[in-house]
């Protein structure tokens, strides 16, 4: 379907048969408004596959962003999605010894001896003799 503002003000929410339906753009493909099944809630989304699986991904309501907005922030998804950025990804999480590493590793270039020390004493939870 075409979708613009005057279409999506027509789009039933609720819908009759209590299940979520969603409506795709003709123009941006991946692009639609789901309208939920059991309240009136209707949302723009961007849908694509990424490394295998379907990701979708919710812009906003319709009621808070504007179809103009909404098709931009749209597009930006999508080409995220298409590069393999996958948005539900989790992130990577770090051990205590993990970051230090990292801060104290080849980036950290200007840390004085003593506070690399007293760095490394903090981490390993030990009562350093010479603290620094």
């Amino acid at each position: 379907m075409h979708l613009t503002q005057r279409a999506i003000a027509k789009l039933a929410a609720p819908t009759v048969d209590g299940r979520q339906t969603i409506y795709w753009d003709d123009e941006l493909r991946g692009f639609g408004v789901q309208c939920s099944g059991k309240t009136n809630q209707r949302v723009y989304i961007a849908q694509r596959d990424v490394n295998g699986r379907t990701r979708r991904i919710t812009l906003g309501t319709v009621s808070g962003l504007a179809l103009d907005a909404a098709r931009r922030r749209a597009e930006d998804a999508l080409d995220d999605l298409r590069r393999g950025v996958d948005p539900k990804q989790k992130a990577k999480t770090y051990t205590l010894q993990e970051a230090l590493d990292g801060y104290l590793g080849p980036k950290g270039k200007n840390i004085r001896p003593s506070d690399r020390q007293a760095w490394r004493c903090i981490a390993s939870w030990s009562v350093c003799s010479n603290p620094g």
